[in-house]
């Protein structure tokens, strides 16, 4: 199985021998499905850049207050989450995905399109989270700590949400989404 970054790699080949961008028809008629699915899954990762890093600039606002417009926002949301939840710096680099401290300066002063797309991925889920637990705990300091204290829930057993996001990384961050947005929709 080709993984997704070979993917994007033979499409990049493909399209350094050609005399123009390709379309998406041209992707099709070269008869290479690998080719195809390349073109569409760089195109969904630039439509899903464009959306976070819009949804990026609205939290922001909601969240820290800013209208600094683009560059460094995802830094500011993360800056946000960091100081809502209380996060060490160490916390939110792994929860982020991060392993250097300097990456964190990177979120400060990119683009959201210029971010690896798993950050942001991270960052959206995170901010789902941090909605989910606003919209279930109308009290600020309930829903602001509740990743902090342990839960019976079948999903925690007596953990804390944010020792389940640290421990299993992405997987943990869609557990405890989904177990969020799963008593959004129960209401």
């Amino acid at each position: 199985m080709t993984s997704n970054e070979d993917l994007l790699a033979k499409l990049a080949e493909w399209e350094a021998g050609l005399p123009s961008p390709p379309t998406l028809l041209d992707a099709l008629q070269s008869g290479d499905v690998e080719l195809f699915a390349a073109f569409l899954l760089r195109g969904f990762r630039q439509a899903a850049k464009e959306a976070v890093g819009d949804r990026l600039e609205v939290e922001e606002y909601k969240l820290v207050g800013s209208k600094q417009g683009r560059p460094g926002v995802a830094g500011r949301i993360a800056d946000g989450l960091a100081r809502v939840w209380t996060l060490n710096d160490a916390n939110l680099l792994q929860l982020l995905g991060l392993a250097d401290p300097g990456e964190i300066m990177r979120l400060r002063e990119d683009l959201p399109e210029a971010l690896h797309h798993e950050v942001l991925e991270r960052l959206a889920m995170l901010l789902d989270i941090l909605q989910a637990l606003r919209t279930l705990l109308p009290r600020a300091d309930a829903a602001d700590t509740w990743i902090k204290r342990p839960h019976e829930a079948p999903l925690l057993g007596g953990r804390t949400p944010l020792n389940l996001m640290l421990d299993e990384g992405l997987a943990g961050i869609r557990a405890v989404r989904a177990h969020l947005w799963a008593q959004v929709w129960s209401v």
